[in-house]
């Protein structure tokens, strides 16, 4: 908690005691973005911040100014709009001045740049962080840095870091300087960036200085100190770096390795080598330093940025256009090549446009649901936390500043938090302004009088951008009261979400296995107290021959987890297949401990049922049957089922890679939390490694299945295809102890007696590959879904389900006592395995309208 609130008291962030009672807020919100001041509040009450500052303007007005927390928090000094915190811009004036042209050589303004295999480094180079000057071979001091004539002198006779060939590496440090030296030997009064940046205050009001203690008429108070993490939240991630056997810690080692290629790219060039945050040094203030020695504030960076996004020109009448020529912009925001791996910072998806400026794309960063390049925004970002972000689209400029550093590389949860986490399938936008929403959402079906608020609810998953495609289906007393289907199945190609979208329901298929299995034991070919190599004698190999059927179903057989890798053709061959599956030794050598079995239990139980099955069937030749019984369509293996139109089928959306790494750090940096289960997929001899990524097929990247190939594979514990009004039917009847709700149709179930031994409650155990998660597997293998566990819906509304959820938000949940079924299907995949509100705000408008009618109804009883 203390390193996910950095800034928080212990006692705050560990039992709520010491927080804070009063923040300072600055500024102005319009109306139509009141939400951005709670988010921006919450920052500070988390204890994420210590003193910040955002601005955003949209279609040329400004719509949000604030400021908040400390400045100065020893002395209780308020983080104001006067807190302060520029090249490509300079450059790009230069270029339309016909001074500069990003094709031309470093070397035909500068001749002495052309040492070192640097004489074909063009203008468009370094701005694109290719030209090879990302590091200095030697330290750089201060007095060096502070002569301009002796820096140049420095730089030129650098060496190339790649021998002159052209490779995308982070010139933190040395890009301004670079720069710099250029534009003084072209500029006809020898100017620097930072004498063009002093400008822009009586041009635009954006203030920008890049040597504030020599700035004459600069009042110094103005500038924020900043607040690093405790030295025992920023010395943790290097700890787990260098003693965690699993980890790359390369680039962690090369930081102290003095020739490493990090090294010199930060060490070298940081002036005399200064411990700390870079340029709190006073006397390192009076150089300038373009590529970081900045100091502004949000409503400058807003400004500047709302130009920008109007292509350069003037947003207020009177002042000057920020570029003359309609040309310019095209040519600085001309995109060159997709993202590059870069050689210093490998993690960050680095995508430089002509003139310099970063490109966000949508995968990665803020996740815009408008595919098309144009909605990507375009700007920077700073270590530490600061964002420069615009779109010429939506007409939109952007500033985030913050005094609490995080020493992080650039945007980080902070800014996330305002800009769109809250709605991971939304645009930026539309999370934060309003803009470019979706404004036409189709939504199919129907829903009873009794349940209307289930359609407001999962409309308002929609607005809310937190589903793109979805579908809710729910059967009381046998009646199928709603079936909605909502968003898009293919958002790109704009199909629309319907009931015949079929949708990949992950671990929710492994009910089906279940149902078959109960099946199989009614009609006496098996029982779940029998031996496994009673059926299939080859099993007893590797401790497993005491193995039962039930402890296959409650995941206590000791076969979760395989020792080697799976391949396709390995589990596309049944026999070949079977073979792997009866030589693998028992996890535990023998002991029945509760291990989750998420690929392999499906495959065991397919085994055990074409032995025993007179026409040696599968579990997906059986359920393919259920679509003529019950009207319940499942598809284990979609892309070898004959007459199958496999456009029904939904893709999945994730969450943006940017949104997915600040979840995962805030979990790694948390020292409350155990985080060994993470750990341990990158340890090959792990359970969890044998059981996630061995049992993977072909040890597929990304989510399993999702590989056309791949599904061709049957594999009932976790490949079915299906949607909600299959899912939910098939609850209905297990509600009704699986008995049939229409004339004309089969039980499910010929016997009473099938469902209570299906139902039986053994035992509770922890999991040792999911330990976080709460499992209740019945003695067929259903799970008890307990509401305190997994839906949380309040007290009023709380009852317990039994059924199964999948990854990524699919749900099958039925309950007896209310004769109540309950299905939840979305294409938008989260990464986690239990329900979250998309699905459970809905069922809990279920229970509410059941139990308040079940009450009625005794009460008519009674009377």
């Amino acid at each position: 908690m203390a390193v996910k609130a950095p800034y928080a008291s212990l006692s705050c962030s560990f039992i709520g005691v010491g927080c804070p009672s009063y923040i300072p807020i600055h500024g102005f919100v319009d109306d139509g973005y009141k939400e951005v001041y709670n988010l921006f509040l919450n920052n500070f009450k988390r204890g994420d911040d210590m003193g910040a500052a955002i601005s955003a303007y949209v279609n040329g007005r400004q719509v949000l100014s604030l400021q908040g927390g400390w400045k100065d928090k020893k002395n209780e000094i308020e983080y104001t709009k006067e807190t302060l915190q520029m090249s490509s811009i300079i450059v790009a004036q230069l270029v339309e001045q016909g001074l500069l042209a990003y094709e031309e050589r470093i070397a035909t303004y500068w001749p002495e740049f052309s040492q070192g295999n640097k004489e074909n480094v063009t203008l468009e180079d370094l701005m694109r962080h290719r030209s090879g000057m990302a590091c200095l071979d030697h330290p750089l001091s201060y007095e060096n840095a502070s002569n301009p004539d002796k820096l140049a002198d420095i730089l030129a006779r650098q060496p190339h870091n790649f021998g002159g060939k052209a490779v995308h590496a982070y010139h933190g440090i040395t890009q301004g300087w670079i720069q710099n030296e250029i534009i003084r030997r072209v500029d006809p009064e020898n100017r620097t960036i930072d004498n063009f940046a002093r400008t822009f205050k009586e041009k635009w009001g954006s203030e920008w200085y890049l040597k504030p203690d020599v700035t004459k008429g600069l009042d110094l108070k103005r500038i924020s100190p900043f607040y690093s993490r405790s030295i025992y939240q920023q010395i943790l991630p290097f700890l787990k770096a260098l003693l965690d056997p699993r980890q790359d810690s390369s680039i962690t080692l090369d930081l102290f390795r003095k020739n490493s290629f990090v090294m010199r790219a930060f060490r070298n060039p940081h002036m005399d080598q200064y411990l700390g945050v870079m340029n709190t040094n006073v006397t390192h203030r009076s150089v300038e330093g373009p590529s970081y020695s900045g100091h502004t504030n949000a409503d400058s960076i807003a400004k500047l940025a709302s130009i920008l996004a109007n292509r350069g020109k003037s947003i207020v009448p009177g002042e000057p256009d920020l570029f003359i020529k309609d040309t310019t912009f095209d040519i600085v925001s001309q995109y060159i090549d997709d993202y590059e791996t870069d050689i210093v910072l490998p993690l960050v998806p680095f995508v430089n446009l002509k003139g310099g400026w970063m490109l966000f794309p949508n995968q990665h960063f803020f996740k815009v649901s408008d595919q098309e390049r144009s909605a990507e925004f375009i700007g920077g970002m700073g270590a530490g936390g600061s964002l420069f972000a615009f779109n010429e689209k939506y007409q939109i400029g952007f500033g985030y500043v913050t005094n609490g550093y995080y020493g992080t590389s650039g945007i980080d949860e902070r800014s996330i938090a305002i800009l769109s986490v809250r709605a991971p399938f939304a645009s930026f936008p539309c999370t934060l302004f309003g803009i470019g929403c979706i404004s036409n959402i189709p939504i199919h079906g129907y829903v009873d009088d009794d349940y209307k608020e289930v359609y407001d609810i999962f409309l308002n998953n929609f607005k809310q951008g937190l589903d793109v495609g979805a579908s809710v289906s729910a059967y009381v007393d046998g009646r199928k009261v709603i079936s909605l289907q909502g968003g898009w199945q293919d958002i790109e190609e704009k199909v629309e979400y319907t009931n015949k979208s079929l949708q990949m329901v992950f671990s929710t298929t492994k009910i089906l296995g279940v149902v078959v299995i109960a099946q199989l034991v009614e009609q006496g070919l098996l029982s779940y107290d029998e031996k496994i190599s009673t059926y299939w004698p080859e099993f007893a190999q590797g401790n497993k021959e005491n193995v039962t059927l039930c402890e296959l179903m409650r995941h206590k057989s000791g076969v979760a987890s395989l020792d080697k890798p799976l391949s396709f053709q390995d589990a596309y061959d049944p026999d070949v297949l079977a073979e792997i599956l009866a030589k693998q030794p028992h996890n535990f050598g023998g002991k029945p401990i509760r291990a989750y079995h998420s690929f392999t239990q499906g495959w065991y139980q397919n085994e055990i049922i074409r032995r025993v099955d007179p026409q040696r069937r599968t579990i997906d030749s059986i359920v393919r049957e259920f679509k003529d019984k019950w009207g319940s369509e499942w598809y284990l293996k979609p892309e070898a089922t004959e007459g199958l139109d496999l456009k029904r089928i939904a893709p999945f959306y994730r969450e943006s890679l940017i949104r997915r790494l600040v979840s995962l750090a805030s979990i790694l940096i948390n020292p409350w939390r155990d985080t060994a289960f993470f750990w341990s997929i990158f340890d090959k001899t792990s359970l969890l490694y044998g059981s996630a990524i061995h049992a993977n097929l072909d040890q597929e990247r990304g989510l399993s299945n999702t590989n056309k190939t791949h599904r061709t594979v049957e594999a009932p514990a976790y490949s079915g295809y299906t949607n909600t009004d299959s899912m939910a039917k098939l609850g209905a009847i297990l509600a009704n102890r699986g008995k049939s709700m229409v004339p004309g149709e089969p039980d499910l179930f010929l016997k009473d007696s099938t469902f209570e031994e299906l139902t039986k409650f053994i035992s509770e155990e922890a999991d040792v590959i999911l330990p976080e998660l709460v499992f209740v597997n019945l003695r067929g293998g259903l799970r008890l879904l307990r509401n305190k566990d997994n839906f949380k819906l309040p007290e009023s509304e709380n009852i317990d389900f039994l059924g199964g959820v999948g990854s990524g938000g699919s749900v099958l949940a039925f309950n007896e006592e209310y004769k109540l079924a309950f299905a939840y299907n979305t294409n938008s995949f989260y990464s986690h395995a239990m329900p979250d509100d998309r699905s459970s705000l809905i069922l809990g408008s279920i229970v509410k309208q059941v139990k308040k009618k079940a009450r009625e109804a005794e009460l008519i009883k009674s009377s």
